[in-house]
């Protein structure tokens, strides 16, 4: 890179007159994936925003500081001079057309990956103002990270293996990226990739040198790790934002409404204030909440500045899309862990008529919702997803997607996509689990956007939030 004066050839053309490029090498370390991972992006305290994603069967394990670029509309979340901000979340907050996700041309390599998620009211036209407390991260917050460490987790492919066509986000946190490649790891030696991700803009004529510049001095400022455990973090005090007397009469607001026939559910929550002892780093922080429960969880931690930081450990998916398949799944209907162990799960699911008509109710909504852009939409089998103290009933769902989808080209301009575009070449390819991907298919034309991203597209607009977690009807809900 510094002796890389002029920008290289492969460098990608991006919308806009942009570039992109990644420059990347293997390393390897002895130890579990993801705790080299941690203490990786740990010692990088000095670097920001920080980020993490960790797919649910592992097969995704990545971790970023800096930002080459940052998709996102809020509150001042910009990093010095190593981030640039344009394509605003929400341009005009009335209008329909909110870019949720960032795009990325058909050209730009296959391991490019944003990190970032969005609000559950991120499309809602009326949504404008956003708390002090989420002023940092906008309606939607992508950054595409400056340094990337990612390391082939328990799940991965086989060495060379691809994934094309192929998305997958978590219900609180997601990862983009184009075709991912990865190999496997042996005898406890982790196998991993470090890269450096540029993006300038054409116009400018000192953009490459510059570019270069700032990633160069990101590089510099890599701190080497150190195998130790923080402290743990303790509580001072809690707090709520709701006082009983309210929730109570919110309560009650709820049982009149289901009397006059306005609400069918609502979930009612409260917002509680943990006071720390004292200052903690985010990803140490983390590490404690999450302990030992490392499978069958998605991790997410998200820190575009200094003091705040979004973190969340979840078993459920939001969406995957593979060529035309479409996966979804959710969670409605909780026990104690105890009451599962006593009777068991066949008892446990015919016992119940109130869990059950709130699934009911959930599988109803998402069969609505998928029938919208999709044909041939299966329940599949329900079953107990068994957690740490609870267990929730957890139905999943497939469908195909439908033969055209409404899509924006590169450019920007409307078109339809056929459907074999995204799906050519999916009987040559294997599919990659846990990752929100853009894949695009390299033997179409480029104004093609393939069907994996507009199909998340809409799940990020109209899946999240769901019955199970808010209500229905949901506007009635929310209120």
């Amino acid at each position: 890179l510094s002796f890389q004066d002029v920008p290289p050839f492969c460098a990608a053309e991006q919308p806009g007159g942009w570039r992109l490029l990644r420059i990347e090498i293997a390393v390897q370390s002895i130890g579990p994936p993801l705790h080299l991972l941690c203490n990786w992006l740990e010692a990088q305290s000095g670097l920001l925003p920080r980020c993490l994603f960790a797919g649910r069967d592992r097969s995704v394990l990545l971790a970023g500081v800096g930002a080459a670029h940052i998709h996102s509309e809020g509150g001042d979340t910009g990093c010095g001079n190593d981030a640039e901000r344009e394509q605003p979340c929400r341009q005009d907050p009335t209008s329909a057309d909110v870019a949720l996700l960032p795009q990325l041309a058909p050209t730009t390599h296959e391991r490019i990956c944003y990190c970032g998620g969005l609000r559950f009211d991120a499309a809602d036209p009326e949504v404008v103002r956003i708390g002090p407390d989420w002023e940092a991260f906008g309606h939607c917050y992508w950054v595409l990270p400056r340094i990337e460490l990612s390391v082939a987790g328990s799940g991965s492919l086989p060495s060379g293996a691809k994934s094309v066509g192929s998305t997958e986000t978590a219900s609180t946190g997601t990862s983009i990226h184009m075709n991912h490649a990865v190999s496997g790891s042996l005898c406890g030696t982790c196998i991993g990739t470090l890269a450096v991700q540029l993006r300038w803009h054409t116009t400018q004529r000192s953009g490459w040198a510059d570019e270069r510049a700032r990633a160069l001095e990101a590089l510099a400022c890599l701190v080497r790790p150190v195998d130790t455990m923080s402290p743990p973090c303790m509580v001072s005090q809690t707090s709520e934002a709701v006082s009983q007397m309210d929730f109570e009469a919110g309560v009650r607001r709820a049982l009149q409404a289901f009397e006059d026939g306005s609400l069918q559910k609502v979930v009612l929550a409260r917002q509680v204030f943990l006071d720390l002892a004292g200052k903690v780093d985010a990803v140490a922080l983390l590490r404690q909440v999450v302990g030992s429960v490392y499978k069958r969880h998605y991790l997410f931690l998200l820190e575009p500045v200094a003091g705040t930081a979004f973190m969340s450990l979840t078993p459920e998916r939001l969406c995957r899309v593979h060529g035309r398949d479409i996966w979804t799944e959710a969670v409605a209907g909780t026990w104690p862990l105890a009451e599962f162990e006593k009777v068991g799960e066949a008892a446990l699911l015919a016992s119940s008529a109130k869990h059950n008509s709130e699934h009911a109710l959930v599988v109803g909504y998402i069969c609505n919702l998928l029938n919208t852009v999709s044909h041939h939409v299966k329940v599949c089998d329900t079953h107990i997803l068994r957690l740490k103290h609870l267990v929730h009933i957890k139905q999943s769902y497939h469908a195909l997607a439908k033969d055209k989808q409404f899509v924006c080209s590169a450019g920007g301009e409307s078109v339809d996509s056929p459907a074999e575009v995204a799906v050519s070449q999916a009987d040559q390819t294997t599919s990659h689990d846990n990752a929100l991907s853009s894949s695009w298919n390299s033997s179409s034309v480029e104004e093609w956007t393939s069907v994996p991203f507009n199909i998340t597209s809409f799940f990020c607009k109209h899946m999240s939030p769901t019955p199970a977690v808010c209500g229905l009807p949901l506007d009635l809900a929310r209120r």
